[in-house]
């Protein structure tokens, strides 16, 4: 179970809940299933840092996938200016 702070973000968000994970693709989609953003992270720690400085305000889904591409978790976050 994942969870995301602070929500809502203003530059960045924390991804907690990830221990032992390994390798995980993360990807932000706005309101209307548009994919915004994708990174790939080693979850070597429980937490993980992702930015959102470059989207514009407003609601987005987090969605976490392990190695073999299987979802491990979503999260709804409030991006704000």
């Amino acid at each position: 179970n994942i969870k995301l702070y602070p929500n809502p973000a203003q530059h960045s968000f924390i991804v907690s809940g990830l221990e032992n994970a390994g390798n995980l693709s993360f990807e932000v989609y706005d309101m209307k299933g548009a994919l915004v953003k994708s990174h790939i992270k080693s979850a070597t720690n429980a937490q993980i840092e992702i930015s959102v400085d470059n989207l514009p305000a407003g609601e987005y889904v987090l969605k976490a996938y392990d190695s073999t591409g299987n979802i491990i978790g979503n999260a709804r976050l409030t991006k704000v200016d």
